[in-house]
Order: C-alpha cells, then structure tokens, then sequence
C-alpha cells in the first residue's frame, strides 16, 4: 500500500488552492462575531418600576396650548412681500440711463458707496427720467442702493433709499 500525503496523491503537497480556504475559515472564526453587549439580556426590556404615579398636571398638552393662541386679523405668515420701485429723475429725461437696485452694499470712507454685484435686484433702463418696477422682497429688508448710470461715462448717480409702506422713491 502506497502512503499517501496530505494532498491524497502519492508524494505531492498540499495544494495552495486547498489551503488558503482552509486558513480564512480559521481565521473567521477565531475573531467570533461583532462588537457589542456580550451579555444573553441585551434584547429584555428593563423590568416594570414598582408603584410609578404619573402626575397629569405636571406634563402640558401641547394642543391645548395651540387652543388659545391668538393671532392678530392682520398677520401675515409670509416672510415676502411686493414693493414698487420709482425712479423720477426729470433732469435726465433727455438722456440715455441705466437704473440698478442692490439690497447689500457697503458705505466707503468717500461716502461712495459700494454695491455688491451678486445682490442685484432690479435693473433696467430710465425711460425719459422715469423708471418703475414692482418686486418681491424678504420683509427684514428695509434700506436698498440705487444707482443711476448715465451712458456719459460719469460716475454713477447713488442713493440709499429706505422702504416706506413698500414703496422706494428716488
């Protein structure tokens, strides 16, 4: 009778395809399963408190309170609203322009002003010194720039115009 090695062939080796699964298993299951609670109770629920009062009046009922909350006629649960822009520059009426509304600029030492571009609102052209466009705006806004650029290669014209009843004149 011929000894055979562990291969089951007649003086051959064991083969790595044969060995390399046997390894992994091993190695499987040596490190055991995951993290957590190694202890068997981790899934019972705590057990019952003996003789628990719950006091009602302690814990408010949410709906009640909604019950008398009291909200006036004339408010509004919008955070937006329409205003009406208006341009009248009768001065320039004979002149080519171009009117721009910014809601965030900054004020320069030189008492320019400076618009950041990104903030645009409206823009458009002054039609014989009158300009007027409606938009909407987020109600906590309340100052604007408008500039007025002559086709003259001038400076602009600006002024910081403040809302009233949702209305900016210039």
């Amino acid at each position: 009778m011929s000894v055979m090695n562990m291969t089951g062939r007649a003086g051959g080796k064991w083969p790595l395809k044969l060995i390399l699964p046997c390894l992994w298993a091993l190695m499987i299951s040596a490190c055991g399963g995951g993290g957590g609670d190694s202890g068997s109770e981790s899934n019972v629920a705590p057990p019952p408190a003996d003789n628990v009062i719950i006091d009602q009046e302690e814990t408010p009922d949410p709906i009640a309170e909604l019950k008398n909350l009291v909200i006036a006629d004339d408010f509004s649960f919008t955070t937006k609203e329409q205003v009406t822009l208006t341009v009248s520059l009768d001065e320039y009426a004979g002149q080519r322009a171009y009117v721009s509304l910014y809601s965030d600029y900054r004020l320069l030492p030189s008492g320019e002003y400076y618009p950041i571009a990104d903030s645009r609102v409206v823009a458009g052209n002054l039609q014989q010194g009158q300009f007027h466009q409606v938009f909407t705006h987020l109600k906590q806004q309340h100052n604007y720039l408008a500039e007025v650029w002559l086709y003259d290669l001038s400076p602009p014209l600006q002024r910081e115009l403040i809302l009233n009843e949702n209305t900016l004149s210039w």
